[in-house]
């Protein structure tokens, strides 16, 4: 594997190329990674599996990629992430169990995408957030219990979007 035996590495940027997918564990060997960005590539995908190894990872960035959907457990193994941000993507679809398992997320990015709704069930995981921001998006409809679960939120963003009543 690439990075195999990079035991002492706590950073990993490998931002601006022309990655197109992750690999079943490409980040194998890298157990003490805490922050790994992958700005500016052409994922439009992510497997389950992709980030299975990053035990310790807490920051990911995969702004300004194609991704358009966020399939159920896609970020299961991340126990100890804080902050997610998927900025600048092309995201559409947001599966009900995507973010299962992030119990310790504080900041979840997901402005300047194709979202058009949030249904309760998605955010139902995310107990810690603290910080939410969807603007730029296309959401027109919120579902009634959506942010019902996230009861350390104090910065919640739905700026630039399509809602035309709160109910």
């Amino acid at each position: 594997f690439m990075f195999d035996g990079l035991y002492k590495v706590i950073e990993l940027d490998i931002s601006g190329n022309m990655i197109r997918e992750i690999e079943f564990e490409a980040f194998n060997g890298l157990f003490n990674i805490q922050r790994l960005s992958l700005f500016e590539n052409k994922l439009e995908f992510i497997e389950k599996e992709s980030f299975k190894h990053l035990n310790s990872l807490k920051v990911l960035f995969l702004d300004e990629n194609k991704i358009r959907e966020l399939k159920d457990l896609t970020f299961f193994y991340l126990k100890y992430l804080i902050q997610l941000s998927l900025m600048h993507n092309k995201i559409q679809f947001i599966s009900s169990k995507a973010f299962s398992g992030l119990f310790n997320l504080r900041t979840l990015r997901l402005d300047n995408n194709l979202i058009k709704s949030i249904n309760k069930f998605i955010l139902q995981d995310l107990k810690n957030l603290s910080g939410l921001y969807l603007y730029e998006n296309q959401i027109s409809s919120l579902d009634v219990d959506a942010f019902k679960s996230l009861v350390n939120l104090d910065s919640l963003v739905i700026i630039d979007n399509c809602l035309t009543k709160i109910k």
